[in-house]
Order: structure tokens, then sequence, then C-alpha cells
């Protein structure tokens, strides 16, 4: 992970004028050379508009057309422009400047490089090395940043590791042995059984526990954006690549990377993500270089990645690869001591986040909650709980059969990840119950995908996957 604190060092100690605004111009930070040059003290700076700081005429230009310019070009070569200092007093200085962008594109902040021009002789022969290296620490940070705020917000909807069932107190034994080696893991198990979280459990455990934990939903990356995806790519590298751009599998070095649904990926695509895992090295889009990095990996997917070797769906050397140490979790319906456990934790969350008095928990309930098979799992418990506080009105929690199904479905075993409760259906036939299903949800919260009340809330799933779920079953709002 980048250093901070090496960022402001290189920040405050450079010998050039360095000031760095929002993309409201608002003035975010300024060095030492930047204070002393023009007379003032840091807070009567920070937070002011850049424009306080520069001549009427800079300003026309840059609110002319200038200033958006730099954000279309993402920098600034050698621009006159004039400042003014505390006293009133306006001096010429040679401009540079470089746009940071997230990880989506927009622009978040500005960094300028000024020379007063009565001093560019003295400014040392390295000084542009010197800002490379600050704007590239800095867009380093922005990067770890913005993906380690995406990640937070994802952990945050995700249900925890609780368990105190046999079954998963055997498989939690076997999480602490593999975590503290480097071995790669497959993860396998039902939709909704807590895969994710088996992962970051791994990763808890492990030796870089400390080191960033990049996971990526594999189905939710398009073929066409794959390769950027994972590896990254250079500026130019194809319309849009404005900028050098670090892909997750960089973002990973020294950590781990959780590839989520791997069973996903296409075909073309498998042999591409082979090598990274088999050499761990790759080189990004539009780039000749060769990039080595340490990567732990993990995987995960709820298809059974030995029947689509044998029907030539998946590549059968990615398959050993990712199979160095399987971890299949079991479903919720074998391990039903872990329902009431779970039910309570699901019961006092709610409780706090729909601001209701937390219900008691009939041992009845329970006896109702146990009887049933749970085909989504835990993620479909959590929902089923979380209606239930809604929808209840006594000190008591009352689950309405209508809630949950009544009759406990049967499931045959030797059937690997089979759907509880349903009988066999053809791919077309899935796929159309998809489609409704999907779209009834849509229409029922106004076609909002992500957030709070949201479709992807109600059908238990991250908004990246029901976004892609969505254009891939063509579904279109009226």
């Amino acid at each position: 992970m980048a250093d901070k604190h090496l960022y402001e060092l290189f920040y405050q100690t450079t010998p050039v004028m360095l000031q760095t605004i929002d993309g409201d111009g608002v003035m975010q930070a300024v060095s030492k050379k930047w204070l002393e040059k023009l007379g003032f003290e840091e807070n009567e700076v920070i937070g002011k508009k850049v424009f306080e700081f520069l001549s009427e005429e800079t300003n026309a230009a840059l609110l002319s057309g200038l200033l958006q310019q730099i954000i279309d070009d993402g920098e600034l070569h050698h621009q006159l422009i004039e400042c003014v200092r505390k006293n009133g007093e306006i001096f010429q200085a040679v401009a540079s400047a470089e746009v940071i962008r997230d990880r989506l594109g927009n622009p978040s902040s500005i960094t300028w490089a000024l020379y007063d021009v009565d001093e560019v002789e003295l400014i040392p022969s390295n000084t542009n090395h010197h800002l490379k290296q600050l704007l590239r620490i800095k867009d380093q940070l922005i990067d770890e940043r913005d993906y380690l705020r995406s990640e937070l917000a994802e952990v945050k909807e995700k249900f925890p590791l609780i368990s105190q069932s046999a079954a998963m107190q055997h498989l939690f034994e076997k999480l602490k042995a593999v975590a503290q080696t480097d071995a790669t893991v497959l993860i396998t198990g039902e939709t909704g059984v807590g895969k994710e979280m088996v992962a970051r459990a791994i990763v808890k455990q492990s030796t870089r526990a400390a080191m960033p934990l990049v996971t990526i939903n594999c189905a939710s990356v398009s073929k066409e954006l794959f390769e950027s995806e994972f590896f990254g790519h250079v500026k130019g590298a194809f319309t849009g690549a404005n900028k050098d751009r670090k892909g997750r599998w960089e973002l990973a070095d020294t950590g781990s990377i959780f590839l989520d649904e791997i069973g996903e990926i296409t075909l073309e695509l498998q042999a591409k993500l082979l090598r990274a895992i088999q050499q761990n090295e790759f080189e990004r889009v539009g780039d000749e270089k060769t990039r080595l990095v340490d990567v732990r990996i993990i995987a995960a997917t709820n298809r059974n990645l030995e029947r689509m070797v044998q029907r030539g769906d998946f590549r059968e050397d990615l398959f050993y690869r990712l199979n160095v140490f399987p971890v299949k979790v079991p479903p919720l319906r074998e391990r039903k001591d872990d329902i009431p456990v779970l039910t309570r934790h699901f019961l006092d969350e709610s409780c706090r986040r729909f601001n209701k008095h937390c219900h008691g928990l009939r041992e009845n309930t329970v006896q109702q909650l146990q009887n049933y098979s749970w085909p989504g799992n835990i993620r479909e418990l959590q929902n089923v709980i979380e209606r239930a506080v809604i929808l209840s009105k006594g000190s008591a929690l009352h689950i309405e059969p209508r809630l949950i199904f009544d009759r406990p479905a049967e499931v045959n075993p030797d059937e690997p990840f089979a759907v509880a409760g349903r009988d066999l259906l053809k791919a077309d036939e899935i796929k159309h119950l998809e489609r409704e299903n999907i779209i009834a949800a849509l229409n029922k919260v106004n076609w909002k995908i992500s957030g709070k009340n949201s479709a992807s809330e109600l059908l238990g799933m991250n908004a990246s996957t029901l976004n892609s779920r969505i254009q891939k079953l063509g579904i279109k709002k009226n």
C-alpha cells in the first residue's frame, strides 16, 4: 500500500509551489514553497476558491475554457499565469497541472505545479522527476481509497460468519489450517451460503491480514472490459482511457484477491486469467511491460466446475489451478442448529436498522424456521427476518406463512448444489423464471436497482450482479 506520509513528505519538501484544488476549484492543499512565495498562512488558504489567488486576467482565461480544457485533457504544460500575493502584488508563474480521477474516471482533484518566472533558472533539474513521483504516489492513494470505500460498502451489506453447528465448526478448523499458507482456495456451495464471508475469514487469519483483499465479481465484468478491470490499462489504450489505470490484480499485490462467481467467466477469458494465476504476471492493456505481483488466490462458485469441465465449458487446467484446497460450505438445511443464532443476529440487526423495538423470539417461530429447507440459504433467512420485523406489530416476532413455505422441501443429496424443493427445469425455463422474477422486483420498487428499498435488496444480490443479469436477460424498462 502507498504510504500517505511519503506523499505528504514529497508534497511539502518539493522546491516547487504546489496547490491542489477539488472539482469545484476549492483549495485542498498547498506546499510550504507556495505559502512562502504568496505570503499566506495555511489556514488563510485551505477552503478558499483558487480564483482568490489569481489575477483577473488569469481567472478570465480559466473560466472561458482553460479549466475545462485541463479537465478534458487531464493535464496542462507550461501555461503562463498570474498569481496574487497577500500584499496584492502580482507576479507571473509558469504552471503545469495534472488531473486526478476516481475509478469511474471523474475528476476528483487537480494538482498544480507553479514556477516563478524570475526563478525558473534556479529550479533543480530533477524537479520534474520529483513531481512525477509525487503524482504517482497520490494516484495510487486515490485508487486504493476509492477501492477500499467500495469494499467497505459491500462488507456492510454482508451477513456475518456465525455458527454453532458441528458442520461449520469442522469447516472453521479447515479454514484455520489453510489460512496459515498461501495455497489457492476454491470455495463452493449454493447461492447465499456465505462464500465471501468464508473467504474473508481465511484472509483475516492469514499472514496477509494487514494487506489488501481485493474482490471482483466475475459475473458482473463484461467481456470487453475484462482485461482492463483485471489487469489495468495504459493511457490511450482505447477510447476513454484518459490515464493509466491499475487493475484489480495489481491492487492486490502482496495481499489476496477473491474471484467470486468464477464459473461465469467465458472460455476465452479463462485462458487470459490462467496465465496470471500460474505465473503471477500480466500486462496492462496497451502496454508491453510485464508486471510481476505476489497475490494469494481465493475463488468461489455455486456452479459444479467438474461437470463444466466435462462439458467443455471450463478449462481443466484452470480448474486444477484453482482446486488446490477445496472448501465446500454446507447449505443452511444441513446446519439447522445455526438457524436460532443467525435468526437472533438478524433480528437484532433489523430492529436497529428499521428503528423498531427488538422483538422476542418464540420457540414455535424457531421451529417453523427450522422446518423450512431454505433454498436461498442464509441470505434468504436474512430477508425473511427483515420482512417479518417490518410487518410485525406486537412485541414478539411473527413469521407469516406467506413469508416462507410451510412444507419442507426434499433434496437429492447426490445432486451437487441442487436447488431445494423444486422440480428439475430446463435451461430456458430457468431463464424465463429468473427474468420474470427480476421484472417483478423492479416493478415493485419503481426500477430502483441499488440502495435501500431497491430491487437488489429485495432479491438478495449485489447491485452489480443484478445489473449484469438485467443486461444478460435483455430486460428493459417499458
